[in-house]
Order: structure tokens, then sequence, then C-alpha cells
């Protein structure tokens, strides 16, 4: 290994007094060395564009885009995060729902001040990415899926530059495959100490994590480095 994974801080970072998807979280996980911050977007009823994870327990009956921005609990701006992270980070963006073209540019937009090689867009959603690959073909596109290898050929149909499997039953072979068809390793959750390291030894190139000072410094401890990956560049 010749440098660490890249941290992702996971909705910004976990913190005493710190709300997740908030400008706040994402400035202290930032402030805690995370090179990347992700936060979950949904797009409301009338048209805003949020950070908001679901399920949650403000949403008992229904997602949040099925309600209109008024009838949410009260949420910052979504363009206050994007402040907050500038260019100081990588901006990943979680969509959960499916979008329309025309939303997906609306979004676009609201981030159009953060440097494209700075943007990550994952999805479970197939129109998502077909979006971003047509509309922002400069953004990274992170295929959310199931650890099975047939997820490896569907992320090159969609021209994925990362894949996201969820973490449970993710096996050595899945990772070769994946790394030898040229997508970059991105497991997804907050896992032990145990799998973290293994990932990184498995050779992914990003970890994600709500507390990113704590994941670095067991990469450090373990591996003696500080190095880390360098940033992501498309062909």
């Amino acid at each position: 290994m010749e440098s660490l994974p890249q941290i992702i801080g996971h909705r910004g970072c976990r913190a005493p007094g710190v709300l997740e998807n908030t400008s706040q979280a994402v400035a202290r996980a930032i402030e805690e060395g995370a090179d990347i911050v992700e936060v979950d977007v949904v797009c409301t009823k009338d048209g805003h564009f949020v950070a908001l994870h679901w399920p949650d327990f403000r949403f008992l009956w229904s997602p949040p885009w099925k309600y209109r921005l008024a009838e949410l609990p009260p949420v910052e701006p979504f363009s206050a995060i994007v402040r907050t992270v500038g260019n100081r980070a990588g901006l990943y963006l979680d969509i959960k729902q499916p979008l329309e073209d025309r939303q997906f540019l609306e979004l676009a937009q609201l981030v159009s001040s953060v440097q494209p090689r700075q943007v990550i867009v994952g999805s479970f959603h197939r129109p998502v990415l077909l979006s971003c690959a047509k509309h922002r073909p400069d953004w990274i596109v992170n295929y959310d899926c199931l650890p099975l290898h047939r997820a490896i050929r569907k992320a090159k149909e969609l021209g994925a530059h990362w894949i996201n499997p969820v973490a449970f039953g993710v096996r050595k072979s899945f990772v070769e495959q994946a790394l030898d068809a040229g997508l970059r390793f991105v497991p997804a959750g907050n896992e032990s100490d145990r799998k973290q390291l293994r990932y990184a030894e498995w050779g992914a190139y990003a970890l994600s994590t709500f507390r990113p000072a704590r994941l670095r410094a067991l990469l450090e401890r373990r591996f003696g480095l500080a190095k880390r990956s360098p940033t992501d560049t498309l062909p």
C-alpha cells in the first residue's frame, strides 16, 4: 500500500450537539480531516433540494420527497451546505430518489460552484446515474449496488467510475474483479475497525465513517502511512 484511502465523512459527521446532513456536520468533518463529505439529497414535492436521510423517525408514513418544504421539520437551505464545502473537500451527493432530467439539472446548478472533479454522485436509482453521465460527464459516478459480480458489468454500462457495494457480504474476489474492470472500490456503510482495515488492505480507494479523525488515526497506526490517495481524476 503506497497511500491511505480517502476518508468520506458520512452525512458530514456524527458528534455531540451536531446534526447530521447539516453545514455544521460538514464543517466538522472537514476539520477532522475528511477528504470528501457525503450528504443525503432529496427533492421535495414542490421542488426544493434538501439534505435529509430516510428512513428517519420524522417521516413515519412517507419519505420526505412526498412532502412540500413547508411540511418538513426546519431544514437549512441546501445551498448552505454547498457553500460550507466550497472547494475544501469533495462533495458526495447520495441521491435518495429517482430524478427527472430537469430535476438533475436543477441540482447541478446548485452545486456549480464546486470544482467538477470534486463532485461525486451516488444512487441506487439508475435514471440518476444516467442523467449524471449524460449531463455532467466531468462528475464522478458512484454505482450503489449489492456485492454481486454482475453489478460490476452494470456499473461499467452506466459509465460509473466508482462502485459502492453494501458492505454485507463483500468478498475479496468481488473487489479484485472491480479493480480489474477499472473501477474504484468504495464500500458503503460505517463498518467496524476490523472491516475498515480489511477493505483498506484490499485496495479501497475511500472509506466512509461518521468519525473521520478516528478512522484516519486507525489507518495511520495500522499502516504507518500518512500520505493519502490522490484526488480522483477522470479520463
